[in-house]
């Protein structure tokens, strides 16, 4: 797919949101492909993170709560759970991951 569309798989927001200025805020938050964004825990003490969601609606991958976009949240970070958030608008194949 990143051959045929020169998208990259891995692409830090401004590749999807260079318009929402608050994404240059965010310091290792990216894209995998083009509905999950992904936000790694980088030190092993924090407990909870501040992550950005651009706009439209998320879904935290591992609870199912949703969110709108175009603000900042607050979520846990237990050592097993990499925040990732699903695009509501993504394909139903990626709906049911």
């Amino acid at each position: 797919m990143a051959i045929q569309t020169g998208r990259p798989l891995m692409s830090g927001l401004f590749f999807d949101y260079f318009d929402d200025e608050e994404i240059w805020l965010t310091q290792y938050q990216y894209m995998l492909g083009r509905y999950l964004l992904v936000a790694p825990v980088v030190d092993e003490s924090i407990l909870r993170m501040k992550i950005y969601l651009p706009k439209g609606s998320w879904i935290d991958f591992w609870n199912k709560d949703t969110y709108e976009g175009a603000q900042w949240i607050e979520v846990d970070t237990p050592f097993d759970q990499i925040p990732v958030f699903i695009k509501s608008d993504a394909p139903n194949w990626v709906l049911a991951l």
